[in-house]
């Protein structure tokens, strides 16, 4: 190893211009380097760390683990400083012998990998190169370049969209008909986690009060007379792992709205005659005009 991998001044010209906290251990796991913008969001001064063992600095490492193993780790999660951070882990090699091992944190907590995955995905979205997802019988069609408009509350909701994308949390969209209600709800939809899972889209007011509830959470065979032999899965097991879609939530049944807050509640449906319920990872998207 040359003298000049570990200079601290060299390395600064390098890794002071990166958005990625650095840090570099030698084969014994011990700090050799860690950059300016790692220590500072370690709130430590990097001349009392150099040289320590890199598991009494930097809780829950694997950098001493990557120099034993010789094998990268990259986009792992780690618990850092009270959250979960992204992180690469790099062995160094010279004449087939690991000398060390450098690491960098991509990202500092999971919402700036969110933030990241909605940009592209909007990136994409503005380009026309979305890559080919899965399709299914109900996906999204629409995304933001279809919310026409370039004034100061068209670009502000348009900012909110991509903010609530990246969470799970179930949205209730109010608006006037022919606002473009459903245009937020697919964009949600497309630029969120869930983008390559199914879209689901129910229309509460046009489907008949007494159908409904097997509409949405499916019946079991036998359940009623004409029922489906083997039963019928409801549109939340269609929706699961994804999004659902329930468009004039409003002319929903009392009834109704009360099992609807055991999906929100308990993330579990019962089907019509079924004797348990049903687990189902669903994010719950609604609009009204009430």
């Amino acid at each position: 190893m040359t003298p000049q991998f570990f200079d601290h001044n060299f390395l600064d010209k390098i890794f002071d211009s990166t958005y990625f906290e650095t840090i570099i251990v030698d084969n014994n796991g011990k700090i050799k380097y860690i950059s300016r913008n790692y220590c500072d969001f370690l709130n430590v001064a990097r001349e009392t760390i150099i040289g320590e063992y890199v598991p009494n600095v930097i809780e829950n490492t694997r950098m001493h683990i990557v120099v034993q193993t010789g094998k990268p780790e990259i986009g792992e999660l780690q618990f850092l400083k009270g959250n979960y951070v992204v992180a690469n882990r790099i062995p160094i090699f010279q004449e087939k012998k690991i000398i060390g091992a450098i690491g960098t944190i991509i990202f500092r907590d999971l919402d700036d990998w969110k933030k990241m995955n909605t940009h592209i995905k909007e990136v994409f979205s503005n380009h026309n190169f979305f890559v080919e997802e899965k399709q299914f019988k109900n996906s999204s069609k629409y995304d933001l370049n279809d919310l026409v408009g370039t004034s100061e509350e068209i670009i502000n909701l348009k900012e909110k969209i991509k903010k609530i994308s990246r969470g799970n949390i179930s949205v209730l969209i109010r608006g006037e008909s022919g606002t473009g209600k459903e245009l937020v709800a697919h964009s949600i939809h497309k630029y969120s986690e869930r983008s390559d899972k199914p879209f689901i889209k129910v229309n509460c007011g046009a489907i008949p009060e007494q159908l409904l509830e097997s509409e949405l959470f499916g019946y079991e065979e036998g359940a009623f007379t004409g029922a489906k032999k083997g039963g019928k899965p409801g549109k939340f097991q269609l929706a699961d792992g994804g999004t659902i879609f329930l468009d004039e939530i409003g002319d929903m049944p009392q009834h109704m709205q009360v099992k609807l807050l055991r999906v929100l509640q308990e993330k579990e449906i019962e089907a019509v005659g079924g004797l348990y319920p049903k687990k189902v990872d669903v994010r719950l998207i609604a609009e009204t005009n009430h």
